[in-house]
């Protein structure tokens, strides 16, 4: 039952001795209302007649699925709160209307807020609707119940904000009325893959087909829009009744049918333009699975609130199980992976353990992904769709067995059975290391350059394509008598290129490199980022890049070297733990007083310093830039 409404009752009595009229009483009646305006400009007739009464918002002609927006003043002409529970559309209102920041709201005396309601028509017809203002404004029409309204000083949670005990409340409403004429209209083709496009009354499907139990199968939904405006997703919503699991009983449901990351509506698809939706299937079990996606459009054809529908469907079955590991390592079944694969080694994979338990089933192709690979790398699968692939990388223009890098691989392996479900993956992980006790790595970023890493023996530059204290291509093949060698040289490609020394003597070797050639050799980009890393007894010292702007340059990128003390004769003169060590130099002498300081001629004719020193290497980045032109001789 409505209740009478609260007024505040003035009671003014005049009275006198000569002049009084003791029946004569004056009664003030003050009381929330409400004033509804649209600003000026948007309608050319008022909003409403007298105290906001017989309110109707007039669009005229609106576009076909297109928002046209009108805003709403709502005024509060008295000192009283205006206290709005709800604004709403009326049951009967048209879909193509939508309110737009409508909630619950106190307006304070004098004070005016506003709200907007848009249309976007689907036909080309009038569409009506009703604004629905329940407040406790008394010149709107008083409803049979009673109204709750909303704590509007709650600061917590919207949705546990406290609601006042019923009171009286009113409706004030407005007519809403828009004529939608067509001046062209988006219009969507759906394409899921895998799956059927919608045809005959048939919706669109996502058909993910068999997927293994505990995999993630995912389907691409292509949204077309094949018409001259933008079409607009509005809504992509998921069926309630769409099938979930729970791990455990104590966690929420998990869907079986999701999207394949995160989706934020609004969509906008200009004309001619297409955007991809996806969806992921992870059945939990060995059954079928089907499910609903709804979107909700601007496209005439599928007006709201039905929109259009994606049916999803799919079958749990059991995995094939991966089975993979490495199969041989420079073509030897027996092998310890940590001492035996090391750069340019021929590894083998294989997965031929890989099994089935489905009756009938086999294993019927193979997929292998490298995941991971050292910085630089080139190296690929020579047949990833085998049994047993290896690893293969370009060497001065041909195809070269092995993993070229020093470094950590990481390879995926993924098996179908003859239904076509895939197993969960199974990973291989090795490393690369060099063996010897020094191993020296150069590759360079640019596909036709030819850079050549260079080790001088004793640290000084001015033994430069010395045919015995430089070692490079073109005297390194074979082993130096001081220990280095040249393992492989690339004269077109990105490297590597490699100089190890097995058994090092305790003095400096300068590593660095030289810029030899490019193609074309005749203008096009010619600059190239060279790495050179150094590796110390399996483990990487030190690692330094420059860039060489043009051939001929010069990089002297680190030098190799051990704890330094002072001069002997011989080891007696050095501490524990030090020997006493020969550095030589490129400097030719007839005698002592050829040298520098500290420096002897030596029974070869070249100064020779002996100096005590540890037994540690280390690499020291030199720091140095980037010389245009090598060493003079």
């Amino acid at each position: 039952m409505a209740r009478r409404p609260h007024f505040l009752i003035l009671m003014f009595l005049a009275a006198s001795l000569t002049n009084c009229n003791c029946d004569d009483v004056v009664v003030v009646q003050v009381a929330a209302r409400i004033q509804l305006s649209v600003p000026e400009g948007d309608q050319v007739s008022p909003l409403c007649e007298g105290d906001s009464t017989n309110c109707q918002l007039a669009y005229g002609e609106v576009p076909l699925a297109t928002w046209t927006e009108r805003v709403i003043n709502v005024k509060n002409p008295v000192n009283l709160n205006l206290e709005i529970a709800q604004i709403r559309l009326s049951d009967d209102s048209d879909p193509s209307f939508e309110l737009v920041g409508a909630d619950p709201r106190l307006i304070v005396g004098g004070l005016t807020e506003q709200f907007t309601v848009r249309v976007r028509p689907s036909v080309e017809s009038d569409v009506r609707g009703t604004v629905e203002i329940v407040s406790n404004a008394t010149n709107g029409e008083a409803l049979e119940e009673d109204c709750s309204y909303p704590d509007f000083a709650w600061q917590g949670d919207p949705d546990e904000v406290p609601m006042s005990p019923p009171k009286s409340c009113y409706v004030t409403r407005i007519e809403l009325v828009a004529s939608g004429v067509d001046l062209g209209v988006p219009q969507m083709v759906l394409i899921p893959m895998p799956g059927l496009q919608a045809a005959d009354g048939n919706s669109a499907a996502c058909d993910f087909g068999a997927v293994g139990q505990g995999d993630t199968a995912v389907c691409r939904i292509q949204i077309r829009n094949v018409g001259q405006r933008v079409l607009t997703l509005d809504d992509l919503l998921f069926d309630p009744n769409n099938p979930s699991t729970r791990p455990d009983p104590d966690s929420e449901p998990v869907p079986v049918f999701k999207f394949g990351g995160s989706v934020n509506t609004p969509i906008m698809i200009e004309a001619g333009a297409a955007a991809n939706l996806v969806v992921s299937f992870a059945p939990p079990g060995l059954n079928s699975y089907e499910g609903k996606l709804s979107l909700q459009t601007n496209d005439p054809r599928f007006p709201r609130p039905d929109g259009v529908e994606i049916d999803l469907r799919g079958i749990g079955h059991q995995a094939p199980i991966a089975r993979c590991g490495i199969y041989s390592v420079d073509g030897e079944t027996e092998f310890i992976p940590d001492e035996d694969i090391e750069p340019l080694s021929d590894v083998r994979l294989t997965g031929e353990e890989s099994e089935t338990e489905v009756q009938g089933a086999e294993i019927d192709s193979y997929e292998w992904t490298i995941l991971s690979a050292p910085d630089g790398s080139t190296a690929d699968l020579d047949d990833p769709g085998a049994v047993q692939p290896g690893f293969h990388f370009e060497n001065s223009g041909r195809m070269r067995a092995g993993v070229d890098l020093a470094g950590a691989y990481a390879v995926q392996l993924i098996v179908r059975d003859s239904f076509g479900v895939r197993s969960q993956p199974c990973i291989v992980e090795f490393e690369a290391i060099p063996q010897d006790a020094i191993a020296v790595q150069l590759i360079w970023d640019h596909p036709t350059s030819d850079a050549d890493v260079h080790m001088l023996r004793g640290g000084d530059s001015r033994v430069y394509r010395d045919t015995n204290l430089d070692c490079f291509y073109r005297n390194c093949r074979e082993q130096l008598d001081w220990g280095a060698q040249l393992d492989i040289d690339d004269v077109n490609g990105y490297g590597p290129e490699n100089i190890t020394v097995d058994q090092p003597n305790r003095f400096d070797y300068l590593v660095g490199a030289h810029y030899f050639t490019a193609r074309p050799t005749n203008g096009g980009v010619r600059e190239t980022i060279a790495t050179l890393r150094v590796y110390l007894y399996g483990l990487l010292s030190c690692e330094v890049d420059a860039l060489m702007q043009d051939t001929g340059a010069w990089w002297e990128a680190a030098l190799i070297t051990t704890e330094k003390g002072g001069l002997c004769n011989d080891d007696t003169d050095c501490r524990n733990g030090q020997t006493c060590a020969v550095d030589t130099t490129a400097l030719v002498c007839n005698g002592n007083q050829d040298c520098p300081a500290d420096y002897a001629c030596s029974v070869d004719g070249v100064c020779e310093q002996r100096l005590c020193r540890g037994s540690r290497f280390i690499c020291q980045p030199t720091q140095r830039p980037v010389d245009p032109i090598p060493p003079q001789n």
